[in-house]
């Protein structure tokens, strides 16, 4: 198992929150900072990728046999694709994108009635997606970014059924959809390609809990 980082993960020391003060760390930047603290990769958006010299990139990366993944979103086929093309380029072997739908803490109430029309539209988007992974030689890994639950995430494996789609499981995530961690864990297993590892404390309110 290779564990790199993530530049969400800290992202007033990283630059990417507009009160840190900060500019972004470069890519390579993120990959000193991974190696020098004994990790083996990194994940990153593609903005930042903007202007870089890619090549130079994947050669630092391959220097150190370090991964690198793409933190994309939507389920537009076509900007996807355009983060496909990025991707090989990259040598990244895999994309991790979020569907969004609810906000943060997985509160659907503006989605009443609209669902299961936006999980259709979803499909339909990360399947044609996916035929198009599958030419690159990618894997798109769909995050359960605090809305979709375990069981919408299996349909939609099973429904698009390719070896270059699956999930990347955020372990602290289940928690927004009342879902107990490692029972989600062991849910989705099968269909694991990328996971961030992240932990919450919980915190009793008025509406249930929170989530720090």
């Amino acid at each position: 198992m290779r564990v790199g980082l993530s530049m969400f993960g800290t992202t007033y020391a990283m630059g990417l929150h507009p009160r840190s003060g900060r500019s972004p760390l470069t890519p390579g930047q993120l990959l000193d900072q991974a190696e020098n603290c004994g990790l083996r990769g990194v994940e990153l958006p593609p903005y930042l990728l903007e202007g870089a010299d890619l090549s130079a990139i994947a050669k630092r990366a391959r220097r150190s046999d370090m991964y690198i993944t793409i933190a994309s979103g939507g389920y537009d086929p076509s900007k996807l694709s355009e983060i496909f093309d990025l991707s090989v380029k990259l040598g990244a072997a895999t994309v991790r994108t979020v569907v969004g739908g609810a906000k943060i803490g997985g509160d659907r109430r503006e989605m009443a009635g609209k669902w299961k029309p936006f999980l259709q539209n979803v499909l339909s988007g990360l399947e044609a997606a996916t035929r198009m992974a599958e030419e690159k030689g990618v894997v798109l890994a769909v995050e359960n970014h605090q809305d979709l639950a375990s069981e919408e995430l299996i349909w939609l494996c099973e429904r698009i059924a390719s070896p270059h789609f699956g999930i990347t499981l955020d372990t602290g995530n289940p928690l927004a959809t009342a879902e107990v961690p490692v029972d989600f864990a062991e849910k989705i297993l099968p269909y694991i390609k990328h996971v961030h590892l992240k932990d919450y404390r919980c915190f009793l309110s008025s509406e249930g809990y929170r989530l720090v």
